[in-house]
């Protein structure tokens, strides 16, 4: 018989049923009990490393009652420790119990990363604007990057390299006659190369951004749309597809984020009204978020968990990967995603226990 195992959720220090959205929080305790796992959710101040304890919140009937726990045998680590006294308990925490989350890098490092990748083919054209940038080219420096970019690309996104989620995205294409057209939250407007240097300047002060080739993904009505592929590894480790959906901008925009006015549609549905067979392409691009994911993994060590890949499709029907986000939403699916969740915490626990016996913290490592 499988042995029982408990997971925990830790929040560092934030109140333990105020730090996740609260249809996840429901969603991962119900999909506990259809796993046959036990699941707690708990901060730094309710860690007792000194008995090897906790004092947690639990799921019971519509409620969450409060009791006292052994050490998770897993722990999910969605909130990032802030001070320097939730960090050190997140560690002791680490050395006794495996965290499922790993975070990646920025936007600029992850495309390297994939760069060198077997999905390499599929990275967007980009460069690197470091915030070092601004003292040590100033804007004349930035304005010839920006110049020499465009003359490669025709038409370019710059964004921050660390996400955002849609927001402070500018557009710039150069028209027919030299021109510079800027498109930013929703208004497309004139600018000029020295305009547009100047407010990148300014960004690259607070933090890095990059530019990366624009990649036209449009629909016959004119909407920007792009496929988060949301994947996450199973009750094996093994990476799976929670969710492919596409991400549509309102009419005439460029952004897809739900948060920026974008709406979300099936991705069947969507590609199958395109001409000829739509199936072959959405299979690719679900293939193509799971070899991300792959790839990214086995450059962090295995150590990932759950991912979001976005993913343009041009002119042409070639896929483009566009970013990867660590926790990507899920709102619209909790417990789809739970059930994946669940699943590999429990694996990861299972896997400290051997012989219906538990192992020292120092074979768990």
């Amino acid at each position: 018989m499988v042995p029982r195992v408990l997971i925990g959720l830790f929040t560092a220090a934030r109140p333990p049923l105020e730090a996740v959205e609260p249809v996840r929080l429901r969603a991962l305790a119900a999909e506990a009990l259809v796993q046959r796992v036990d699941f707690v959710v708990f901060g730094s101040d309710d860690v007792d490393l000194l008995n090897r304890a906790v004092r947690g919140r639990s799921l019971d009937g519509d409620d969450w009652r409060e009791g006292l726990w052994p050490l998770p045998r897993a722990v999910m680590n969605p909130v990032r420790p802030q001070s320097d006294v939730d960090w050190a308990v997140a560690e002791e925490l680490r050395r006794l119990a495996p965290f499922t989350t790993a975070r990646i890098a920025d936007k600029v490092a992850v495309s390297g990363l994939l760069g060198a990748s077997p999905v390499a083919a599929h990275v967007i054209p980009y460069e690197s604007l470091p915030m070092d940038l601004a003292a040590a080219e100033g804007e004349a420096g930035v304005a010839g990057r920006l110049d020499r970019f465009l003359a490669a690309h025709g038409r370019v996104v710059a964004k921050p390299a660390r996400g955002r989620r849609g927001r402070d995205i500018r557009f710039l294409t150069r028209t027919a006659d030299g021109r510079l057209r800027e498109w930013r939250r929703g208004v497309e407007r004139p600018t000029t190369l020295a305009a547009a240097a100047a407010d990148l300047v300014a960004r690259l002060r607070g933090e890095p951004w990059i530019l990366q080739r624009f990649i036209p993904s449009r629909t016959r009505d004119e909407r920007s749309f792009d496929v988060r592929v949301h994947v996450h590894k199973d009750g094996a480790g093994a990476w799976t597809v929670v969710r492919a959906y596409v991400r549509l901008s309102e009419a005439g925009g460029l952004v897809t984020n739900t948060c920026c006015g974008g709406y979300q549609g099936d991705v069947d549905r969507f590609f199958a009204g395109l001409k000829g067979d739509a199936r072959p392409l959405v299979a690719g691009l679900r293939a193509l978020g799971l070899a991300t994911a792959e790839a990214l993994d086995a450059r962090y060590g295995g150590a990932l968990d759950e991912l979001g890949i976005d993913l343009m499709v041009d002119g042409q029907r070639r896929p483009w990967i566009v970013e990867v986000n660590t926790h990507p939403q899920s709102r619209h699916h909790e417990f789809e995603r739970a059930r994946y969740a669940v699943a590999y915490a429990a694996h990861l626990a299972r896997g400290t226990v051997a012989a219906g016996r538990t192992l020292s913290p120092a074979a768990v490592g």
